[in-house]
């Protein structure tokens, strides 16, 4: 039995195609026999449309959802989302109450902070870590997302900087590189410096004012290198997902029609680039660092000049010291060499073990099991030194370690 919703949306569909068929009177008897595969085509592609409209979500971000009606901005971002998806407005109070179920989401897009109303980059923490597409509107959400570095807006005019493979739907839009104007009248985009080392980016689309190789207008970070290596943010973290700035639609009350159908482009190739995963743990394993590294050096009485290996702290990395093999040279007696452990503790290097090497044990290639009884050393940073009580020694060693991320 159909319930009220289903029949409402029958006869929604029904007046649908009828008026398509030039037919506004809904007489079900002027539609002639002729007109059977029009209405079949038209019902079918009705279907498809509607299925793949409602089966995208997209949530907007907005600074005030009271105030909507007035961010003239974000109602524009808005009505151009609505073109290709079901989109949810969220205000960003609702961010910070950390109760949004985010999977829902094909994509989130944080909007606009020029039609009156600003975010306060506090209430929107959570999204650092959310594992999905986000497209960022406004240069000082980009910020605080860890995405690059806010700086001064530009002109409206913009240019399209890259024509490879990786941004085509740049390429599709303009059809060509050069001056395109994005805003029907005067306007200025956010800019984003992505030039800090920890970033992997991709400038889609820079200024006319000479920072091509620094800061976008639009650009994109994503998540994982071509060979499947996880990229990280602006402090070094890991990057939960791709993420694009787009500064160009800060004023997006302003935009030609060439701007709302990039806007409109880029938002839909993130919601079909992406799929929720299934929620799986997967460890990270260790990267080996081969070949082993060789090293000579000389053990003064001076601890700082005879460090054997000093590996770490890095953002997001732990250690694992595979192998370590130490051989002195020459027989140091009346003199003893000591040879020093440091591991990360409680955030520093501490001397946690020791090992002399003196007259009685020379001759050995010392291991790490010889020397601390263990196999293998696992901390956020290692490293190893040797210092004399007295005179000089020659040492050689050769160790190995490797890497993961947390």
């Amino acid at each position: 039995m159909l319930g009220i919703k289903s029949l409402t949306r029958v006869l929604s569909n029904i007046a649908n195609l009828i008026t398509s068929l030039g037919n506004p009177t809904a007489d079900m008897s002027a539609v002639i026999q002729s007109d059977a595969a029009s209405l079949a085509a038209y019902e079918k592609n009705f279907r498809a449309h509607s299925r793949a409209h409602n089966q995208t979500r997209i949530c907007l971000v907005v600074p005030d959802l009271d105030n909507l009606a007035s961010d003239l901005p974000n109602t524009a971002i808005k009505a151009e989302l609505d073109k290709i998806a079901t989109v949810s407005v969220l205000d960003q109070t609702g961010v910070d109450g950390g109760e949004e179920d985010w999977t829902v989401y094909n994509l989130v897009v944080v909007g606009s902070d020029a039609g009156g109303y600003t975010f306060t980059v506090g209430n929107i923490d959570d999204l650092i870590s959310y594992h999905g597409p986000i497209m960022v509107c406004c240069s000082a959400v980009a910020d605080h997302l860890k995405m690059g570095t806010a700086t001064t807006q530009s002109a409206s005019t913009v240019y399209e900087w890259c024509k490879t493979i990786y941004n085509r739907v740049m390429f599709l839009v303009f059809g060509s590189t050069g001056d395109q104007e994005l805003f029907s009248e005067a306007a200025v985009s956010d800019r984003l410096d992505m030039s800090a080392e920890a970033l992997t980016e991709q400038l889609l689309m820079t200024s006319l004012t000479g920072d091509v190789n620094t800061t976008a207008v639009v650009g994109w970070l994503p998540a994982e290198s071509v060979d499947g290596e996880t990229l990280d943010l602006n402090d070094g973290s890991a990057l939960p997902s791709g993420r694009l700035f787009t500064g160009c639609f800060v004023h997006a009350d302003h935009l030609t029609d060439l701007g709302t159908l990039l806007l409109r482009r880029l938002a839909r190739n993130l919601t079909q680039a992406h799929i929720h995963p299934l929620k799986v743990q997967v460890k990270r394993g260790y990267q080996e660092d081969i070949p082993d590294t060789d090293i000579t050096d000389t053990a003064t009485v001076t601890e700082a000049e005879c460090i054997l290996l000093d590996i770490g702290p890095q953002q997001s990395r732990r250690f694992c010291l595979r192998h370590l093999r130490i051989k002195a040279q020459v027989d140091p007696d009346p003199n003893t060499m000591t040879v020093k452990l440091y591991e990360y503790f409680q955030g520093a290097l501490v001397n946690v073990d020791t090992f002399d090497i003196d007259s009685t044990n020379w001759g050995t290639y010392q291991s790490l099991m010889d020397m601390f009884g263990l196999q293998e050393i696992h901390s956020d940073a290692i490293r190893v030194a040797c210092v004399m009580d007295n005179g000089t020694l020659e040492v050689k060693a050769t160790y190995c370690y490797a890497e993961a991320k947390k």
